[in-house]
This record gives structure tokens, C-alpha cells and sequence, in this order.
């Protein structure tokens, strides 16, 4: 059974078993049950649904449990069918309505919110009601509307507490994320300092090697201090080897630092688009691009090696970026999904392209076509270099580019899901 299978078995078991925690109005068939809080809440809670069609399925659903009931008790069949009918409009109708109005913003504008909600489940219990007086099964009186939209208000109040609550969870889960992960960047930077200030003790024992080393060039084109000569090289050869052995030092606790620190495999991927996005925010302020971002996966997951691949997709984003060098204004497009159990990302410019010649240099490490003319500085790069290495080493996917000259370019990126997914 696929996640979203499962998403709509759960969605109809519930709400079809809090239905049947009902009031009944006045002996009638008429009832005003618990049903519509569970649905409301998991349409609300989870994503990726056709809201139709899992409103049409529990309304089916529905029915046909109080069908068997109200047919145990009673015997007659079409009776039955005449009476319970009617409570599958109630749902459908309500999802109809969730669809079009009942968004994820109904916290933004308490009233507004508040009122679609007593709205959809007033004008759901109306319909409802309205249907069984054509059918000839209740009395339409003002006394049982007004207890119905009484019960639509209660049920609203009791929506709309819950949505708070989780909100406020949500909020308390969110800053307690934040402070631990802030936490683990205080360790982190502390732990990577000290390693800075052993590689910059290493910079200024490099620095007096190679003077060191001139001068014994120069002595030795000069022919001055032979007697100099073997001890100055021993001594050199000595120096690069203490240079060599505290590199690898350093190498080896950057490695320790960042597979214990960073490798945490708990961020999901809807939690990396974000972090994209607060990324080049500012970067873009500065130039006329418009970064959109259209994700269309199915179920958020937990990202293997999450780092690698925020590498990634920072690498593809900035690359893009840079390609628009004759002019300031363009799209950057963003687009990821399921195919085939692969997870497939393209990132799509209108910039300037890449030329023919260079197509097959792109990733080697070193190359690069972007200078700043008012600086002097060359990129050094190595951006897309690594970014293969990443995807085909570690990822076990592919990469795939197309561009032409002074109208763009698309990188599309596959992945299979299993490289991908923390396995839960």
C-alpha cells in the first residue's frame, strides 16, 4: 500500500468511526455527530490529497455503516438505503467547499477563518438537512435549525482550538529544533576555531619554508654558503614533513568535526527548500532574478547526508546565478519530483548559457568561464567539479545538461530515492 493509500484508508477509518459519536435530533434520522472535526482535521494535516475524492469515499463510507446499523435495527432495506443516504452529502459537500475556500492560512485572519469554518459545516449540515425534507424524512423547523447551526458553531469553536494548540506545538517544537541545532553550531564552531588556528600556524610555517627555500636557490645559484647547502635542504625536508603531519592532523578532526556534527540525517527535504530559499534571498535583492521553487513530491522525507545535498543544490542555484552576466534580470526555475523511484531536480536558467566548446569542461575541476574584470579574480572552479562527484559518488545518480548559447541552460539531476530517503 503507497504512503498516499494509506494517507485516505486512515483518513476514511477515522472519521467514519468518529461519526458514529452523534446527538440525534429530536428521534429523527437526523444527527449531529463528531465526524466532521476528525475530517476537517486530517484534510487539514496532511498534503498531496484529492480532497474530492477522498470527501466522495467517506461519505461512501459513511453511509454504508449506518446503513448496516440502521438495517440490523429496522430490517426494511430500501428504508434504510432512504434514510442513510442522505449522510453522504454531508462529507462530499464538505470537501467540496474545503477545496475552494478552507486553506492553510486560516489562522492568518482569525475571523475570516473562523467564519469559512462555520460556514462549510452550516452549509454541509443545511444540505444534508435540506435533502432528507425533500425526502420526507424530517420536519423542517426553525427549532432544529437553529440546534443545527448552534452544533456548527460548537464544532467550529472546537476546530479552531485544536488548529491553536497545534499551532503553538508546532511553534514550541520549532524554536526547541532551533535552539538545539543552534547549540550544536556554537560546538561546532568552537571545534572548528581551534582547528583554524592550527591551520593558520601552519600557513606561517609554510611561509617560512619558502623563504627558506629562495634562499637556498639563491645561495645556491650564487654558489655562496656550500658548506650551507645539505643541512639548510635537511632542514627544509623536515619542515614539509611537520607541515604534512599537522595537515593530516587537521584533516583528519575536520573529518571527525563534520561527520559527527553535520552527517545528522534529521532534516527533511521540505525543510532544505527552505533553508535554499532564506540562502539567496539577499544574494537575489541585489539582481533582478526571480528564484521560484515548484516542488511536486509526494511525501516529505528525512535527507540522507543532508549537507551533500544542500552542497548541491547551492552549487546549481549559484551557478545559475552567475550566468547571468550581460544582464541583471531573468528566472531562475527550481522544479523537483517522482519518476520511476528516482527523485528528479532540474534547475533552469535564462542566462547566458554555455558554449559548445566548453559543454564537456564544465565539471572538470579548475575550469572555469567566469572572470571579474574589475578585480583580476578568477572562479576557482571547483563548484561543479565537486557537485559530480557528490551526485555520482555518494548519491549514485546522474546528471544531465542542456544548454544553448545566450538562452539558458538546465541541469537535471536524478537520484534514486533509496540514496536519498532516510529509511524509517
Amino acid at each position: 500500500m503507497t504512503q498516499i493509500a494509506k494517507k485516505y484508508f486512515f483518513i476514511i477509518i477515522t472519521t467514519v468511526i468518529a461519526s458514529q459519536i452523534s446527538v440525534g435530533i429530536y428521534q429523527t434520522a437526523f444527527k449531529i455527530s463528531g465526524g466532521v472535526i476528525a475530517f476537517f482535521l486530517l484534510l487539514y494535516l496532511f498534503d498531496n490529497l484529492d480532497i474530492i475524492f477522498v470527501g466522495f469515499q467517506v461519505g461512501v463510507s459513511v453511509f454504508i455503516l449506518r446503513f448496516l446499523v440502521f438495517y440490523f435495527n429496522n430490517g426494511h432495506l430500501l428504508n434504510s438505503i432512504i434514510n442513510c443516504i442522505p449522510s453522504a452529502f454531508f462529507y462530499i459537500i464538505y470537501a467540496i467547499i474545503f477545496y475552494y475556500f478552507l486553506k492553510k492560512d486560516l489562522l492568518d485572519n482569525k475571523f475570516k477563518g473562523f467564519s469559512l469554518l462555520f460556514f462549510a459545516d452550516a452549509f454541509s449540515n443545511m444540505s444534508e438537512i435540506s435533502f432528507r425534507y425533500i425526502l420526507n424524512l424530517i420536519d423542517l423547523e426553525w427549532n432544529i435549525i437553529f440546534i443545527l447551526f448552534l452544533a456548527a458553531f460548537l464544532r467550529t469553536i472546537v476546530i479552531y482550538l485544536v488548529l491553536l494548540s497545534i499551532k503553538y506545538y508546532k511553534i514550541l517544537l520549532i524554536r526547541k529544533e532551533k535552539l538545539n541545532r543552534y547549540k550544536n553550531l556554537v560546538i561546532l564552531s568552537s571545534e572548528l576555531m581551534s582547528e583554524l588556528y592550527w591551520m593558520e600556524k601552519n600557513k606561517n610555517n609554510m611561509e617560512n619554508v619558502m623563504s627558506t627555500a629562495y634562499n637556498l636557490h639563491r645561495n645556491i645559484k650564487n654558489k655562496n654558503n656550500k658548506n650551507e647547502w645539505a643541512t639548510t635542504s635537511l632542514n627544509i625536508a623536515k619542515e614539509i614533513h611537520e607541515i604534512k603531519k599537522n595537515n593530516n592532523l587537521i584533516l583528519n578532526e575536520l573529518k571527525k568535526i563534520t561527520e559527527h556534527n553535520i552527517n545528522s540525517d534529521n532534516i527533511h527535504f521540505g525543510e532544505i527548500i527552505e533553508i535554499l530559499k532564506f540562502r539567496f534571498d539577499n544574494k537575489l535583492e541585489k539582481k533582478d532574478i526571480n528564484l521560484k521553487f515548484n516542488c511536486n513530491i509526494e511525501n516529505d522525507f528525512i535527507v540522507k547526508k543532508d549537507y551533500y545535498i544542500l552542497c548541491v543544490f547551492r552549487n546549481f542555484i549559484n551557478n545559475a546565478i552567475e550566468s547571468f552576466t550581460n544582464k541583471n534580470e531573468g528566472e531562475i526555475k527550481f522544479n523537483c519530483f517522482e519518476k520511476n523511484n528516482n527523485y528528479v531536480f532540474k534547475i533552469i536558467d535564462n542566462g547566458s548559457g554555455i558554449k559548445k566548446e566548453n559543454i564537456d569542461l564544465i565539471f572538470s575541476a579548475g575550469f572555469s568561464t567566469k572572470i571579474d574584470y574589475d578585480t583580476g579574480n578568477v572562479n576557482r572552479g571547483l563548484g561543479l567539479s565537486i557537485t559530480q562527484e557528490i551526485i555520482n559518488d555518494i548519491y549514485k545518480g546522474e546528471i544531465i545538461v542542456k544548454t544553448e548559447y545566450t538562452k539558458g541552460t538546465t541541469f537535471k539531476i536524478k537520484i534514486p530515492k533509496t540514496r536519498l530517503e532516510v529509511n524509517k
